[in-house]
């Protein structure tokens, strides 16, 4: 049982990468699988891909160039309804700034 599917496409991902594979088959497939690796693929970090219907939830064949030195997924996935209300889940999960005088608790003397 998958708990994180996209993590584990792109542990496989990088696992093939790091092992000198020119090519690894992701599964299962998914619509937001299918975006990331369209990203990946405009930035230059992985070459064609392709759809595998398989019957069992369907993977991608994706070709390897060897661009990738790390990638994973950011932990944890909050879904958001727009732009506006991304700046409200950025302040809970992006690490602090080497700004102390916007801290609430530290106070200017």
């Amino acid at each position: 049982m998958q708990f994180d599917p996209l993590s584990d496409a792109f542990t496989q991902i990088f696992n093939a990468e790091q092992a000198g594979h020119y090519e690894v088959t992701v599964n299962p497939a998914s619509k937001m699988l299918g975006s990331m690796l369209s990203i990946m693929q405009s930035s230059g970090y992985v070459g064609e891909y392709q759809k595998i219907d398989d019957g069992r939830g369907g993977a991608y064949r994706v070709e390897l160039i060897g661009a990738i030195n790390r990638c994973g997924v950011i932990k944890p996935r909050h879904s958001v309804k727009g732009p506006s209300s991304i700046s409200g889940s950025l302040d809970t999960c992006l690490p602090a700034t080497s700004d102390s005088s916007s801290s609430p608790r530290i106070k200017a003397s």
